[in-house]
């Protein structure tokens, strides 16, 4: 599409003041006009632009500025979930924390754009993204995380500095990637070496991801395998969802799933029944939190009658109080912060990053046996 005179002239607005502060005041009205070259009309519609965009500020009888906020570096974090729900883990808001403290150091700012599944015929979060970064103040995004590969493909399109947090699948730009395959082979290590025989897998699927999902049960096996173990379906649950049914505003919570799933495969079956795992791996600590409750009302003891190995993240509540019960599979948000952070700030400085992919590597925590516990157990 061919560019207008405005367009041309806006472009010479966004290139003079490149090189200037906020509040500093532009040539008059009549010098630009003169050193542009272009009619007082077309000037006026290009500094309307420039308003727009948030560059310049006119101040009638004062003159024209340079907006308080033109060069300020700001990252923007994107999320495709609302974070505070009470669905989600609390992981999200400690990452979102450490990235806001790793971007202060380097004096940048952060905007959180919450882009939750929306039916509203204007999406305003992705237009003020875009507006930003059009304007020259966003200089990079984070993505967190989304509900599907729609959100994900958008900002792609964007072309701006991206760093992805894809917990178990691998793409094209640059990514932090939670080591999965090595938490399950670590999970499973630590339940054999607890005299485990029958293993199950709790885990969360969607269907739109079928190829993900026959991974994870393919790594699981392998894993069982090398500890000389089978696989039976019959001492796994698996939360399985189509995307819109995860996303639906009446969804029941990971929480409730893992409550459900857990009651479900153990309450039919008595307690020394072959058919019952004495082993589970939880690939979500949202899901294990809804579980726990379901073994305290079928008066099973996680560490005790049933071995117990989760995904758990560094410093988070959503486990609080079953440190003495539970194989903590640890994930550090920290560390999962500061390599995003360090990944966009190469890509924002122009520089090509060494490898597109970082892995974060999960470090187990076996259960804190206090006192109390063992005289229970002996008992």
């Amino acid at each position: 599409m061919p560019t207008s005179k405005a367009d041309s002239v806006y472009q010479s607005i966004r290139a003079l003041i490149a090189d200037m502060n906020p509040h500093d005041r532009l040539p008059n009205f009549n010098d630009m006009r003169s050193e542009l070259r272009v009619s007082a009309v077309t000037l006026d519609r290009a500094l309307g632009m420039a308003e727009e965009h948030g560059l310049v500020v006119r101040q009638q009888g004062k003159g024209i500025f340079v907006a308080p906020h033109v060069r300020l570096k700001t990252v923007g974090i994107y999320m495709g979930i609302d974070p505070f729900g009470a669905n989600h883990s609390p992981v999200w808001r400690g990452i979102t924390d450490q990235l806001r403290d790793c971007c202060a150091a380097d004096e940048f700012e952060t905007h959180l754009f919450l882009d939750p599944p929306t039916t509203a015929p204007v999406n305003v979060v992705r237009q003020q993204l875009t507006n930003e970064f059009a304007a020259g103040r966003l200089q990079g995004v984070i993505y967190l995380c989304g509900t599907g590969p729609e959100q994900f493909d958008w900002l792609m399109g964007l072309k701006i500095p991206m760093v992805a947090h894809h917990p178990n699948r691998q793409s094209h730009t640059a990514s932090v990637v939670l080591d999965e395959p090595a938490l399950i082979r670590m999970g499973v290590q630590s339940l054999a070496e607890q005299g485990c025989k029958r293993i199950g897998l709790l885990s969360h699927f969607c269907v739109e991801d079928a190829k993900q999902s026959a991974g994870k049960l393919e790594q699981f096996q392998a894993a069982l395998a090398e500890h000389g173990l089978v696989y039976d379906p019959a001492w796994s649950a698996h939360c399985v969802r189509t995307r819109a049914q995860w996303n639906a505003p009446n969804a029941q919570s990971y929480k409730e799933l893992g409550y459900d799933a857990v009651f479900n495969l153990l309450s039919p079956l008595p307690a020394k029944s072959p058919a019952r795992p004495d082993g589970l791996l939880s690939l979500d600590d949202m899901l294990t939190s809804g579980a726990m409750a379901a073994l305290n009302r079928l008066d099973i003891r996680p560490g005790v009658d049933l071995a117990v190995a989760t995904l758990a993240n560094k410093d988070s509540s959503s486990l609080l109080g079953y440190e003495h019960q539970l194989t903590f599979l640890e994930y550090d948000p920290a560390e999962t912060a500061r390599t995003m952070h360090a990944m966009l700030m190469e890509l924002i400085a122009g520089r090509k990053l060494a490898s597109n992919i970082a892995y974060i590597e999960p470090l187990a925590r076996t259960p804190i046996r206090s006192e109390t516990a063992s005289s229970v157990e002996a008992g």
